[in-house]
């Protein structure tokens, strides 16, 4: 942008940053207009506001930290949703003038906030009534476990679980809460799935599969790596590496359930998360994977435009087959951002061969 400060001023700028939510990544800030801001961030982002349209819907401000990148998100019921969801998010790369636009608005469970109080500049008339809730959280053990708690179903299994529920900006006990509008919308999303039977989505194969092979052809796993497939179905990637010289082990919920999950350089999940009809799980094995990754975590799905299938019915978020498997064929941007607002990095995507 001509006339605006330099990467190097920005950062600097953001690294004074005096509110916000701190995380190692990035630091998250709530503010509408920029008027809570300091000179150089409040010129740079109105003038991506201008540029790129953006209202004061928009009004969460991330600040990466180790990239030169600002988002813009948009939390429509910020104020009145003690844990509002994300509805849009507009990316923006500093240095490259790029942007990524994504729309969570249709999606069943789309991030949501905590801590609210943490966003706000430090004389926002709602930091005591957000602060109290977060307290009330935190003595109920509802923040201590941090993976289950960054998505809406996830969330609300959590709260329900610890026999919670919410009145406003306050914990209650389940029994006096009032029902929240946000649950009852995803509860018609998502029937019941106990006709789902995943492990017949395992496919057998006399080779690589196309992922691995591709995998191997970018030199992303050398020969001192460890491989650990998790969800390897029958294990026919397992045991092609094997024959090739890898140390590689794996692991299956119903094809190879003794197997131990391991830590290795670089974790597998092929074709996992598209089988998975319970979008709240989806995280969950997603969250796991990226634990037991090392080094690196490679994520392979299906993706929208790759049906092909004649028999089949809408189930949740995906299909359901005439074998009463599960199928969620992702749009590319809404895959992307599953990954980085799970994991909390920036993913590289690679398009991978039709499934093998």
């Amino acid at each position: 942008m001509n006339g605006s400060p330099d990467l190097d001023t920005i950062s600097e700028a953001i690294s004074l940053l005096e509110f916000g939510k701190k995380l190692p990544t990035a630091i998250y800030v709530y503010d509408q207009n920029g008027e809570a801001l300091p000179f150089v961030l409040r010129t740079v982002c109105n003038e991506l506001r201008r540029r790129l349209g953006l209202g004061e819907e928009f009004n969460i401000l991330k600040f990466h930290l180790n990239l030169p990148k600002i988002s813009f998100l948009e939390y429509p019921e910020f104020s009145s949703d003690p844990h509002p969801s994300l509805a849009a998010s507009v990316l923006v790369d500093l240095a490259t003038g790029r942007t990524r636009r994504d729309n969570y608005s249709g999606r069943v469970n789309p991030p949501i906030l905590h801590r609210k109080e943490t966003f706000l500049p430090p004389d926002h008339a709602d930091i005591d009534c957000f602060s109290k809730l977060t307290k009330e959280e935190e003595a109920a053990g509802l923040l201590n476990e941090t993976s289950r708690i960054g998505f809406r179903l996830n969330w609300d299994k959590l709260v329900a679980e610890r026999g919670y529920g919410f009145r406003g900006h306050r914990l209650v006990l389940a029994k006096t809460s009032s029902p929240i509008p946000a649950i009852k919308a995803v509860e018609t999303k998502i029937p019941a799935a106990k006709a789902v039977e995943r492990h017949k989505t395992a496919i057998f194969r006399t080779e690589l599969s196309k992922p691995l092979k591709l995998l191997l052809e970018l030199n992303l796993l050398r020969r001192d790596d460890a491989l650990f497939d998790y969800g390897c179905g029958h294990g026919t990637d397992v045991a092609s590496l094997a024959r090739l010289g890898y140390r590689a082990t794996g692991w299956d919920p119903v094809h190879a359930p003794d197997h131990s999950l391991q830590n290795a350089e670089v974790v597998n999940l092929g074709f996992v998360l598209n089988v998975i009809e319970d979008p709240a799980e989806r995280v969950e094995v997603l969250q796991k994977a990226w634990e037991l990754s090392d080094k690196l975590l490679v994520v392979t799905t299906l993706i929208r435009g790759q049906e092909a299938y004649e028999d089949f019915r809408c189930f949740g978020d995906g299909i359901l087959t005439s074998r009463n498997t599960f199928q969620k064929f992702f749009e590319p941007a809404e895959f992307l951002a599953l990954l980085e607002d799970t994991l909390g990095c920036e993913a590289s995507p690679v398009k991978c061969p039709n499934r093998g």
